[in-house]
């Protein structure tokens, strides 16, 4: 006498990999979210590193550009002196001579308007090249930059 079973259970092969599909896909979503949290990370630390520039202006700790085109560079190692700078929101150190902030005068010597850029570049390649203030997004983060050291910012031109 043979036995006939109508329900049968377990996972078949097709079930199997659609299981696999799914984590797989899940797992890129998690690892996606997390990355995309991290850059939204380096903008507001960038945006933070600009308002503490500003507090510096308004102690008269840094000497404003007087000048229609005129600027000033400050390095990002300047604005937290003797205090330990914050690592970027991947984990690497910032890259002192590739990490400052440039405080330009739009306006006149009588009627002066400041304009704020930063660039940003830690020790893992992560990075946000020369921006200006009103422009900083999440997506200018990026690990393939050309950033001009320190040094080499004091004669290129910002627009």
């Amino acid at each position: 006498m043979k036995e006939k079973f109508k329900n049968e259970s377990g996972l078949t092969v097709p079930g199997l990999l659609i299981i696999i599909v799914l984590l797989i896909v899940v797992i890129v979503a998690v690892l996606l979210y997390f990355n995309n949290q991290k850059k939204r990370n380096f903008i507001t630390m960038a945006k933070g590193y600009i308002s503490d520039v500003r507090i510096l202006v308004a102690e008269d700790n840094i000497m404003l550009p007087a000048t229609y085109k005129e600027k000033v560079i400050i390095s990002i190692s300047q604005i937290k002196p003797g205090k330990e700078l914050l690592k970027s929101p991947f984990g690497g150190d910032w890259v002192i001579e590739k990490s400052y902030i440039i405080l330009k005068n739009s306006g006149t010597e009588f009627e002066p308007v400041y304009d704020y850029y930063i660039a940003l570049e830690d020790n893992k390649g992560n990075c946000l090249e020369l921006t200006e203030e009103s422009k900083l997004k999440r997506n200018l983060v990026t690990t393939n930059c050309s950033i001009l050291e320190y040094a080499e910012t004091k004669d290129a031109y910002v627009e």
